[in-house]
């Protein structure tokens, strides 16, 4: 996905499931921060250290084209131009199964969205 903030200081993406469990990521265009807040993501109680938010810087332009791959208990979100990376774990008794993006109250441009299946249970035969 590409985001361009316009006139949007933060721009925040949600991944959320009917239990009320979500990790959110935030890209701050003026500070040019990207995090992810996962101390609602579902069973984090098992650490006190483990419900945190992450950040990490991300130099950008006009905006941020974004790879997010999720699996079953991780998160991993890239700069397409490979200016950041993170990697979190997420631990949701069921899985995420609403994306949302919404602004701090100014504008946001979202394009280019493409969301691709994980295969899952696939085997690899080694023999041949």
């Amino acid at each position: 996905m590409e985001l361009t903030p316009r006139s949007a200081g933060k721009v925040y993406i949600s991944l959320s499931n009917a239990g009320g469990e979500e990790v959110v990521m935030c890209y701050d265009s003026r500070a040019r921060i990207f995090g992810m807040d996962r101390t609602h993501s579902g069973q984090t109680d098992f650490s006190k250290d483990f419900p945190v938010t992450t950040v990490a810087p991300c130099p950008v332009g006009e905006s941020l084209k974004l790879r997010l791959f999720l699996d079953r208990c991780s998160l991993e979100a890239f700069e397409a131009e490979g200016r950041m990376a993170m990697t979190n774990l997420l631990f949701p008794a069921k899985p995420y199964d609403t994306m949302a993006v919404y602004t701090d109250g100014g504008k946001c441009r979202v394009s280019g969205l493409t969301v691709y299946p994980l295969q899952i249970g696939r085997s690899v035969d080694t023999d041949k």
